[in-house]
């Protein structure tokens, strides 16, 4: 029987930088390892008349690059306030 880890690491770099005088805009980008095999599909399938077999195997290494934008609640609730009060 394998040994299951349930742990993976992620080493990444993260920016955040103000956009439009409210907001902010986030970068990341890093590495996830470690990761064993959380999914497994076995299939014996038959392709033109030859058995085939597949086998594959999910795990959460990889690259990741996120991109996330941040605006205050209060901006926005301001800004419709503003409006009610012109109508």
């Amino acid at each position: 029987m394998e040994k299951v880890h349930r742990f993976f690491y992620n080493a990444s770099a993260f920016a955040e930088m103000p956009i439009f005088n409210s907001s902010l805009i986030n970068i990341r980008f890093g590495r996830n390892f470690g990761s064993d095999a959380f999914d497994r599909i076995d299939a014996d399938l038959e392709v033109n008349g030859s058995p085939v077999r597949f086998e594959s195997t999910g795990k959460m290494n990889g690259w990741v690059f996120e991109v996330g934008y941040k605006m205050p609640l209060n901006a926005v609730f301001k800004k419709q306030s503003n409006l009610k009060k012109k109508l």
